[in-house]
């Protein structure tokens, strides 16, 4: 059963990297929050776009009544002028007619002057806008470009270590391996932990005598009575340099018989 657990353990290992590439990588910033605030500022570009777009076509239209506002101006100044007016009626109408004219001509340049400078006001907004809108998107485009790259390299990794994990956990007995992975799934990935200086690796609780006993049983699975998990005590590692002092020793008297 030691030779079950320790494979198992291997088992544990690679499901602990697994585990910790595949929380890395859903933790990656994919550009969530800079898409919502790119569609903000390209919302508020749009609305300001709108508001130039209706300025200058005010002014436009401003410019075209100036201008057909001047052609009849003239046109009645012509006449004043053309020696064709005889009545006095009809002069004062046509000298009326101009200065009307003259009036509406001098509140369409006012306006036009007011509209000029609404136009450039609003274009200097518009252009502020679409800068922070293209900051915002060259930020995007690198943390998109950040994540596709991070993405894939935590997909081969994982790739790779399921692909180890397959053989690995070939040897383990199927019942075990059952057991494992629905202790796995209860507590947070790890389903076996190790046993060292009798206490548990995963829960830090001191060990008891009785279940150290246990433990040192070779055919019996034990889990912790804190933290339900599978117990490992890797054996204790054989100490040869005793044995090899002794066969120095030896040859040492051989030598120097």
């Amino acid at each position: 059963m030691i030779d079950q657990l320790r494979q198992l353990y291997e088992v544990q290992k690679l499901d602990t990297l697994i585990g910790d590439y595949t929380t890395q990588q859903a933790a990656l910033d994919d550009g969530t929050t800079l898409r919502a605030q790119l569609a903000g500022l390209e919302a508020e570009l749009a609305a300001e776009q709108e508001k130039l777009h209706a300025l200058e076509t005010d002014l436009r239209d401003a410019e075209l009544k100036l201008k057909s506002t001047e052609d009849e101006r003239k046109k009645f100044h012509t006449k004043l002028y053309s020696g064709s007016i005889i009545m006095p009626k009809e002069l004062q109408d046509v000298q009326d007619k101009i200065k009307s004219l003259t009036r509406h001509k001098g509140d369409l340049e006012e306006r036009g002057l007011i509209l000029m400078d609404e136009v450039a006001t609003q274009a200097a907004e518009v252009k502020k806008r679409t800068k922070a809108a293209d900051e915002v998107r060259t930020r995007l485009e690198a943390v998109e470009k950040r994540f596709q790259e991070a993405t894939t390299r935590f997909t081969d990794l994982i790739a790779g270590l399921t692909a180890q994990r397959r053989p690995a956990a070939q040897p383990v007995d199927a019942a075990l391996l059952t057991k494992y992975e629905k202790i796995r799934k209860k507590h947070q990935n790890v389903g076996i932990v190790l046993v060292q200086s009798d206490v548990c690796d995963g829960c830090r609780t001191q060990i008891t005598p009785a279940s150290l006993k246990k433990l040192q049983s070779p055919d019996v699975v034990l889990l912790c009575d804190s933290c339900s998990r599978i117990l490992y005590r890797p054996p204790a590692p054989v100490d040869d340099s005793g044995a090899d002092e002794a066969d120095l020793g030896d040859t040492g008297e051989e030598v120097s018989r």
